[in-house]
Parts: structure tokens; C-alpha cells; sequence
């Protein structure tokens, strides 16, 4: 098989089988690509082609239903934040049901700006999701750290009755 037949393949099976999402928590969200599966073959394909791991999927609810006759072992096979991206990026010429999930991932990661100097971070740079370089981290995190002291030193005087007027928010 060609590595095209190959990606083709995969796109199928994850349109069919997989999920991509963006879990949420807090702010920002992390994307999500997984596959789940009772073919452990298949799963270990698509895991060793992607350098991902997979496992087994166990549960006590699950441990019950597959000691039934009508339950098999299911394995699964996950990845998150670039990784996630990387695999999207590949298989998204050859889905077609999911193809809108996997766009939210995409869109994620690109075309996403600096929190202090608003250039657009490189992709490569996505593990540090909101600036494009040290030194614009650096500089937020004394910005906000200035902002924070000023509004320490403001409540307190607030709480005495020393003051009467908020402080002007900084910029920079």
C-alpha cells in the first residue's frame, strides 16, 4: 500500500470509528483525536503508524458486559494538543463525516495571535498557546504582575476607607 492508500484508509476508519474534539477546561480547550475499536490489530496500526500507544479499555461496567456473550474488549488509541493537530492535518483530505470536528482542531492551532505583540504565533510554537515568543511571555507576566500589586495596594485602601477612586487600568 502507498502511504496515500494508507492516510485514505485511516481517514475512513477514524470517520467511522473516531472522534475529534476539543475538550474544554478553563480557557482554553485541548483537541482530541481518538480511535475505539474491538480490532486490536487495527488499532495498533493506526497507533505505530501515528507513534501513539493504545490499550485496552477497561471498566468494571465494561468488565460485566464483555463477560456477556454479546460484549468484546475494545481498544483505544488516543492523542491531544500538537499531536492531535499533526494527525488532523494529515487525515483531513480524506474525511468526510467528521471533517467539521476535525476543522474546529485546525483552526485551534492556526492562524492565532499574540496576547501582547498580536503577530501570529507559528504553529510550531502551539505548546505556549498564547505568545509568539519568551520574551512576550516575560513581558505579560510583569504586566500582570504590576497590574495584580496596584490592585492589592488599591483594595487595602479601599478596606481603610483611604481612597475613593479605582486605579486607571495599565497599559503597556
Amino acid at each position: 500500500m502507498t502511504e496515500e492508500q494508507i492516510l485514505a484508509y485511516f481517514g475512513g476508519l477514524m470517520d467511522g470509528e473516531g472522534h475529534f474534539g476539543i475538550h474544554k477546561h478553563g480557557k482554553q480547550g485541548t483537541p482530541i483525536v481518538q480511535l475505539i475499536m474491538t480490532d486490536e490489530a487495527t488499532v495498533k496500526r493506526f497507533a505505530d503508524r501515528f507513534g501513539l500507544s493504545y490499550r485496552p479499555r477497561l471498566s468494571p461496567s465494561l468488565m460485566e458486559k464483555i463477560n456477556s456473550k454479546n460484549h468484546k474488549l475494545t481498544y483505544v488509541t488516543r492523542a491531544d494538543s500538537h499531536t492531535a493537530y499533526k494527525i488532523t492535518k494529515e487525515l483531513l483530505p480524506y474525511l468526510f463525516t467528521k471533517r467539521k470536528d476535525a476543522q474546529k482542531i485546525l483552526d485551534h492551532y492556526e492562524n492565532r495571535n499574540c496576547a501582547i505583540c498580536e503577530k501570529e504565533i507559528p504553529v510550531e510554537r502551539m505548546k505556549s498557546v498564547k505568545y509568539c515568543s519568551a520574551a512576550c511571555r516575560q513581558k505579560y507576566k510583569r504586566v500582570t504582575g504590576s497590574a495584580q500589586r496596584v490592585e492589592k495596594k488599591y483594595s487595602a485602601k479601599k478596606k481603610k476607607g483611604t481612597v475613593s477612586n479605582p486605579p486607571q487600568s495599565l497599559s503597556y
